[in-house]
């Protein structure tokens, strides 16, 4: 869940070297201290001591820490930590806005089902006749199964590109179609049909870019600024924009860090709007949530009617759906999704009458997830909060049977099991297409055992290894999990 910090809260928290030091100002909520002192592990056992904010911070790499919580259906509190950019004394601040990446495809979606409830483009129709400037090449789409609007929200339009880098700033940009062609000086692949359309689930970012495409011939608009007086301003995301910042001063917008350093020019520029180019701050996304709620319970919204938020929240009928149309979803009736720019890192996640935003400027999800747990403890989330085993439990559960790797080098719908080779250490050897591959460790039920990503090394997003490939190539996975409640993985390319 994510929201937006009020214009009218004190000003944001500042992390120094040694403690996380709050301004003046109104009495702070009291759980927000809970969260300061509280992050957790996705497993808690009698042996687990709560980890503070600041120690996290400065464990990550992460310069700032921006936070919204809405609880009983309205915003409850929003508070910053840190510094809009690692060495600079420019705190980072409720206000401060930040790259949103993959949080930008809901909003994408609410638009084009705005243009749907509109007459103006249909969920099942063929796209390609509303295509003025750019067509799909020939690939896997057949009359019967052709590319549709249902098919690109969906992640299920059989596309290509997972997604984009950005560009940095004052280089030059690619136009939408020098993306969608992989012409210079864009530098990803193409966007191509290379799945019969409706068959699978896969995600892709190159399906928002031809979705921005879409949008913009239809309207006769740029997306940016159609998003803006169409579903940003009437959603309550004031200052929130489809564009680029890179000359924004810190005041404004945080820089992007990785590895503990800043990104070259600050901030990476983005064409590619519908799939990460929202700047957004967790506050106006809680507003957002919080204008949602009634939505989700018939009420219309001139721009988003009630039909097209259920239509959206409906897990797409596909093998491996991991969607709706633009969001992922959670529990009974809980929606959201993740984003990872270069630099930046959040997630926003909502229900009926909750929301939880984080937004961070440097990558390191997992993080995200510690505050997420913390959050969840402080306001008796109990369906987020960690996993409470003891030791005997955790041990058991390795004992109880083999262990698994799943990820998307296996499609997400298989396992793969490991061999066990002496106590409690675990081998497999997989081939491993060139590209970005997530994955984790797990029990066959994934509830006995959900390691996740363990200690290792790589980088994690949602709660997954992250690997990158870059030609294919045969890799070891080894788990070693003699401590039970800190496993630890290596991962290593074979050369045969």
């Amino acid at each position: 869940m994510r929201a937006r910090p009020l214009r009218a809260l004190a000003a944001a928290i500042a992390v120094t070297a040694t403690t996380v030091a709050p301004a003046a100002g109104p009495a702070p909520d009291p759980r927000i201290a809970a969260v300061e002192r509280g992050l957790l592990p996705p497993v808690v056992t009698e042996a687990t001591v709560p980890m503070t904010l600041a120690d996290r911070m400065r464990h990550h790499g992460v310069p700032g820490v921006s936070v919204a919580v809405v609880d009983g259906g309205r915003l409850v509190w929003a508070r910053a930590w840190g510094v809009a950019q690692q060495g600079q004394p420019v705190a980072l601040t409720p206000a401060t806005l930040m790259q949103a990446a993959s949080i930008s495809k809901p909003l994408a979606a609410f638009g084009a089902l705005k243009l749907v409830d509109q007459g103006r483009l249909s969920l099942d129709a063929d796209i390609s006749p509303q295509l003025r400037r750019w067509k799909l090449p020939p690939g896997a789409q057949t009359p019967g199964h052709p590319v549709t609007l249902r098919g690109l929200l969906g992640h299920t339009a059989g596309l290509t590109v997972h997604g984009f880098p950005g560009y940095e700033p004052g280089k030059p940009l690619p136009t939408l179609m020098q993306v969608l062609d992989g012409q210079p000086p864009a530098h990803t692949e193409p966007v191509r049909a290379t799945q019969r359309p409706g068959s699978e689930w896969r995600y892709s970012g190159g399906g928002y870019v031809l979705l921005q495409l879409l949008m913009e011939d239809v309207t006769g608009e740029p997306f940016a600024r159609w998003m803006a007086r169409e579903v940003l301003r009437p959603a309550g995301m004031a200052t929130s924009l489809f564009g680029r910042l890179p000359d924004a001063p810190l005041s404004m917008a945080a820089a992007g860090h990785m590895d503990g350093q800043v990104i070259e020019g600050r901030r990476a520029n983005k064409v590619e709007l519908a799939a990460g180019g929202l700047w957004t701050t967790p506050t106006e996304l809680a507003r957002l949530s919080v204008a949602l709620q009634p939505v989700m319970n018939g009420a219309d919204r001139p721009w988003l009617r009630a039909r097209s938020l259920a239509l959206a929240r409906q897990r797409q009928a596909v093998p491996h759906a991991r969607s709706g149309l633009g969001v992922f979803l959670h529990g009974a009736d809980g929606f959201g999704h993740d984003g990872r720019n270069a630099g930046f890192d959040s997630s926003w996640m909502m229900d009926g009458r909750r929301a939880l935003i984080v937004m961070i400027n440097a990558n390191a999800f997992e993080l995200i997830e510690e505050i997420q747990r913390a959050v969840a403890v402080a306001h008796g989330w109990h369906d987020l909060a960690p996993q409470r085993l003891t030791r005997a439990q955790v041990e058991a559960g390795y004992d109880a049977g083999p262990l698994y790797l799943r990820g998307s080098m296996n499609d997400w719908g298989t396992t793969a099991a490991m061999t066990r080779v002496d106590g409690r250490r675990y081998v497999l050897e997989l081939a491993l297409p060139a590209g970005r591959h997530e994955f984790k460790f797990g029990s066959a039920d994934w509830q006995a055992v959900d390691l996740g990503g363990g200690e290792g090394g790589l980088a994690i997003a949602g709660g997954n290894l992250v690997l990158e490939v870059p030609a294919a190539a045969r890799y070891r996975f080894e788990l070693d999990a003699t401590d039970a409640l800190r496993p630890r993985h290596t991962i290593e390319k074979v050369d045969r």
